[in-house]
């Protein structure tokens, strides 16, 4: 058993949710991964333990593979260098649309999926907005001859896109939408947004609050236009906009001195609070920059017959004392959303790789942003992997941003790897051509159940502050893994190069256990048996996989007959066939 390590001493450790910690005083946090011989050219990691290679690898001559279970599979029309590009949930595209690999089957396709889909979007929207427009859309308005564009960064997600379509007042609104025509139309909810100034609002102690863009109150109504779309995840989609404010006659505020400035913001005990103050915009349009997380559920009610967001949620780019905050929208920086959090990942100029967590926030009756940011790092390659965290190579280690201002350290690689490629924390593609090597991080075969319970336990796991992960030993004298968020794992885990299954409590198992109707066969030290093992002077023998085989097997050139409880029989006849005193078949 490997032991993960840290550097403090052990008089600082406690005992928390009945976990003792008894990790040695120089133990590594982070795990050491096997390299293979072989060249990688470019590849891609999936989930499941599925993998795209193009190289030369596991002595099969060159070529492309789709590598699943641990078996290599040479995928034809495809030739080694092809470019490709992810697609969607599970496809890889080649090529530029000549044909697509379905990564969960290996299966290739010769339509061009993603323009077909694309298609498909236009369609079902004209369809559905034909059938609901009620006065909201212009009635010249065909769908089919407006350019739509996919959301990106949506890494192995359900494609969704965006068009804009022009109102009954020629103005442009943003319209999002699946390939299914199921659509938000985004430019008409805002949350709840409120506004305070006694020079303009003389009444409710000079504040008010919008709810949409058809709100007036007040002499006033606000509005909201598309800035960038940043990205998304299963339910929402995030952007940055501008709302600005107007008058009902759709004049916009302008030459507004500092006496008459409005303020956004929320109110406690009758006091602004968490502001954000509107500067003087002179002749230019009065809008302030806000982050919106809009739901791609469909509100049960229409204004004018459109579908729009069910609960949209605006925040201002300011922090908590109403300080604006600079958000980075440059062409160089990409966003996803990780446990809440917009993740921004900028590759500067001088070769090295900043990030910022972007934390949404609801205090005191407004919304605001928190922002922490961590310092610019060397990197020889970069990931963002289905669950939105950003992960960074560099000097044999591999990092995982964790959304504030630390890189943390979780695999130990060989020194020369400089490519990477992430699905998730449990599978992750690690290459460099030239030095001929590669590494493989996979999860449990199909069969071998979820290497990660979906419900797995926090464990407060703190030594002078640091976190503690990998293998711990409970007050009991049993062993649990802490995983680098701090989780208890459960079920199976690859702790490379060995696999071991954790109970429902976290405890490692040992000896025969039974997952999802399959026998395995654990060994003293925790790891999962393969091959030939002697329990109770019976012989068993375990797949590659861990499941324990019945009925014939060929083993180096020899049959064998297994029991139905897995035991060896000898000296006996099996369906006419006789086997000998070790078992093989004469």
């Amino acid at each position: 058993m490997n032991y993960k390590k840290t550097a403090k001493a052990a008089s600082s450790l406690a005992v928390i949710a009945s976990v003792f910690l008894a990790i040695p005083a120089e133990a590594e946090s982070y795990k050491r991964i096997q390299d293979n011989e072989g060249i990688v050219y470019d590849g891609l990691a999936y989930k499941d333990g599925i993998f795209y290679i193009d190289g030369e690898v596991n002595q099969l001559g060159e070529g492309n593979f789709h590598l699943s279970d641990g078996k290599y599979i040479k995928l034809k029309k495809i030739n080694s260098g092809d470019n490709f590009n992810l697609y969607g949930e599970k496809y890889l595209e080649i090529e530029n649309g000549d044909y697509y690999v379905d990564l969960n089957t290996g299966k290739i396709i010769d339509d061009n999926i993603e323009e077909d889909e694309k298609d498909d979007a236009l369609t079902n929207l004209r369809k559905e907005i034909r059938k609901d427009n009620d006065g909201r859309y212009s009635e010249d308005e065909d769908v089919r001859n407006n350019d739509i564009y996919i959301i990106e960064n949506n890494k192995f997600l359900e494609s969704w896109y965006y068009t804009y379509l022009k109102d009954t007042n020629s103005k442009e609104v943003m319209v999002f939408t699946d390939k299914e025509g199921n659509y938000i139309d985004a430019d008409y909810n805002i949350g709840k947004v409120s506004l305070y100034s006694k020079k303009l609002i003389n009444k409710n102690n000079g504040r008010v609050s919008f709810e949409n863009t058809k709100d007036e109150k007040e002499d006033l109504k606000v509005n909201i236009y598309n800035e960038k779309v940043l990205c998304q995840d299963k339910n929402y989609i995030y952007r940055l906009a501008y709302l600005s404010i107007i008058y009902n006659d759709n004049n916009v505020i302008s030459n507004v001195t500092t006496d008459s400035s409005i303020t956004f913001g929320g109110y406690k005990n009758n006091n602004k609070v968490n502001t954000v103050k509107i500067e003087n915009a002179g002749e230019e349009l009065y809008a302030i920059p806000v982050i919106q997380k809009i739901s791609k559920e469909q509100s049960s009610e229409t204004i004018d017959g459109a579908k729009y967001a069910k609960n949209v949620t605006t925040y201002m780019l300011s922090k908590s004392n109403g300080t604006k905050v600079k958000f980075d929208v440059s062409d160089d920086t990409t966003y996803s959303i990780s446990k809440g959090k917009i993740i921004a990942c900028k590759i500067n100029e001088n070769g090295t790789i900043s990030a910022q967590g972007i934390s949404l926030k609801s205090e005191a009756g407004v919304n605001t942003v928190g922002i922490k940011k961590a310092d610019a790092e060397e990197y020889s390659d970069h990931a963002i992997d289905v669950n939105g965290v950003l992960w960074r190579l560099d000097g044999g280690y591999i990092y995982r941003y964790n959304g504030a201002t630390d890189w943390i350290k979780v695999y130990k690689v060989d020194g020369s790897m400089t490519r990477l490629s992430v699905y998730d924390e449990n599978n992750m593609l690690v290459w460099d051509e030239e030095a001929e090597r590669y590494s493989i991080i996979n999860k449990a075969p199909k069969d071998n159940s979820q290497a990660l319970s979906e419900n797995i336990e926090k464990v407060e796991n703190l030594i002078d502050g640091n976190v503690i992960t990998g293998w711990i030993k409970n007050e009991s004298g049993t062993w649990s893994f802490v995983n680098s968020d701090s989780s208890l794992i459960k079920g199976w885990l690859n702790d490379n190069p060995n696999w071991y299954y954790l109970d429902e409590n976290g405890v490692m198992k040992t000896g025969w256990i039974n997952d999802k109707d399959t026998w395995y066969y654990l060994n003293s030290n925790g790891s999962m048996a393969t091959g030939w093992i002697k329990e109770s002077n019976d012989w068993y023998y375990l797949k590659e996989n861990g499941a324990m085989a019945t009925g014939w097997v060929y083993v180096k050139d020899k049959w064998y007959y297994l029991n139905s409880n897995g035991s060896m029989v000898y000296n006996t006849t099996i369906n006419g066939y006789r086997v000998g005193a070790d078992g093989a078949m004469i």
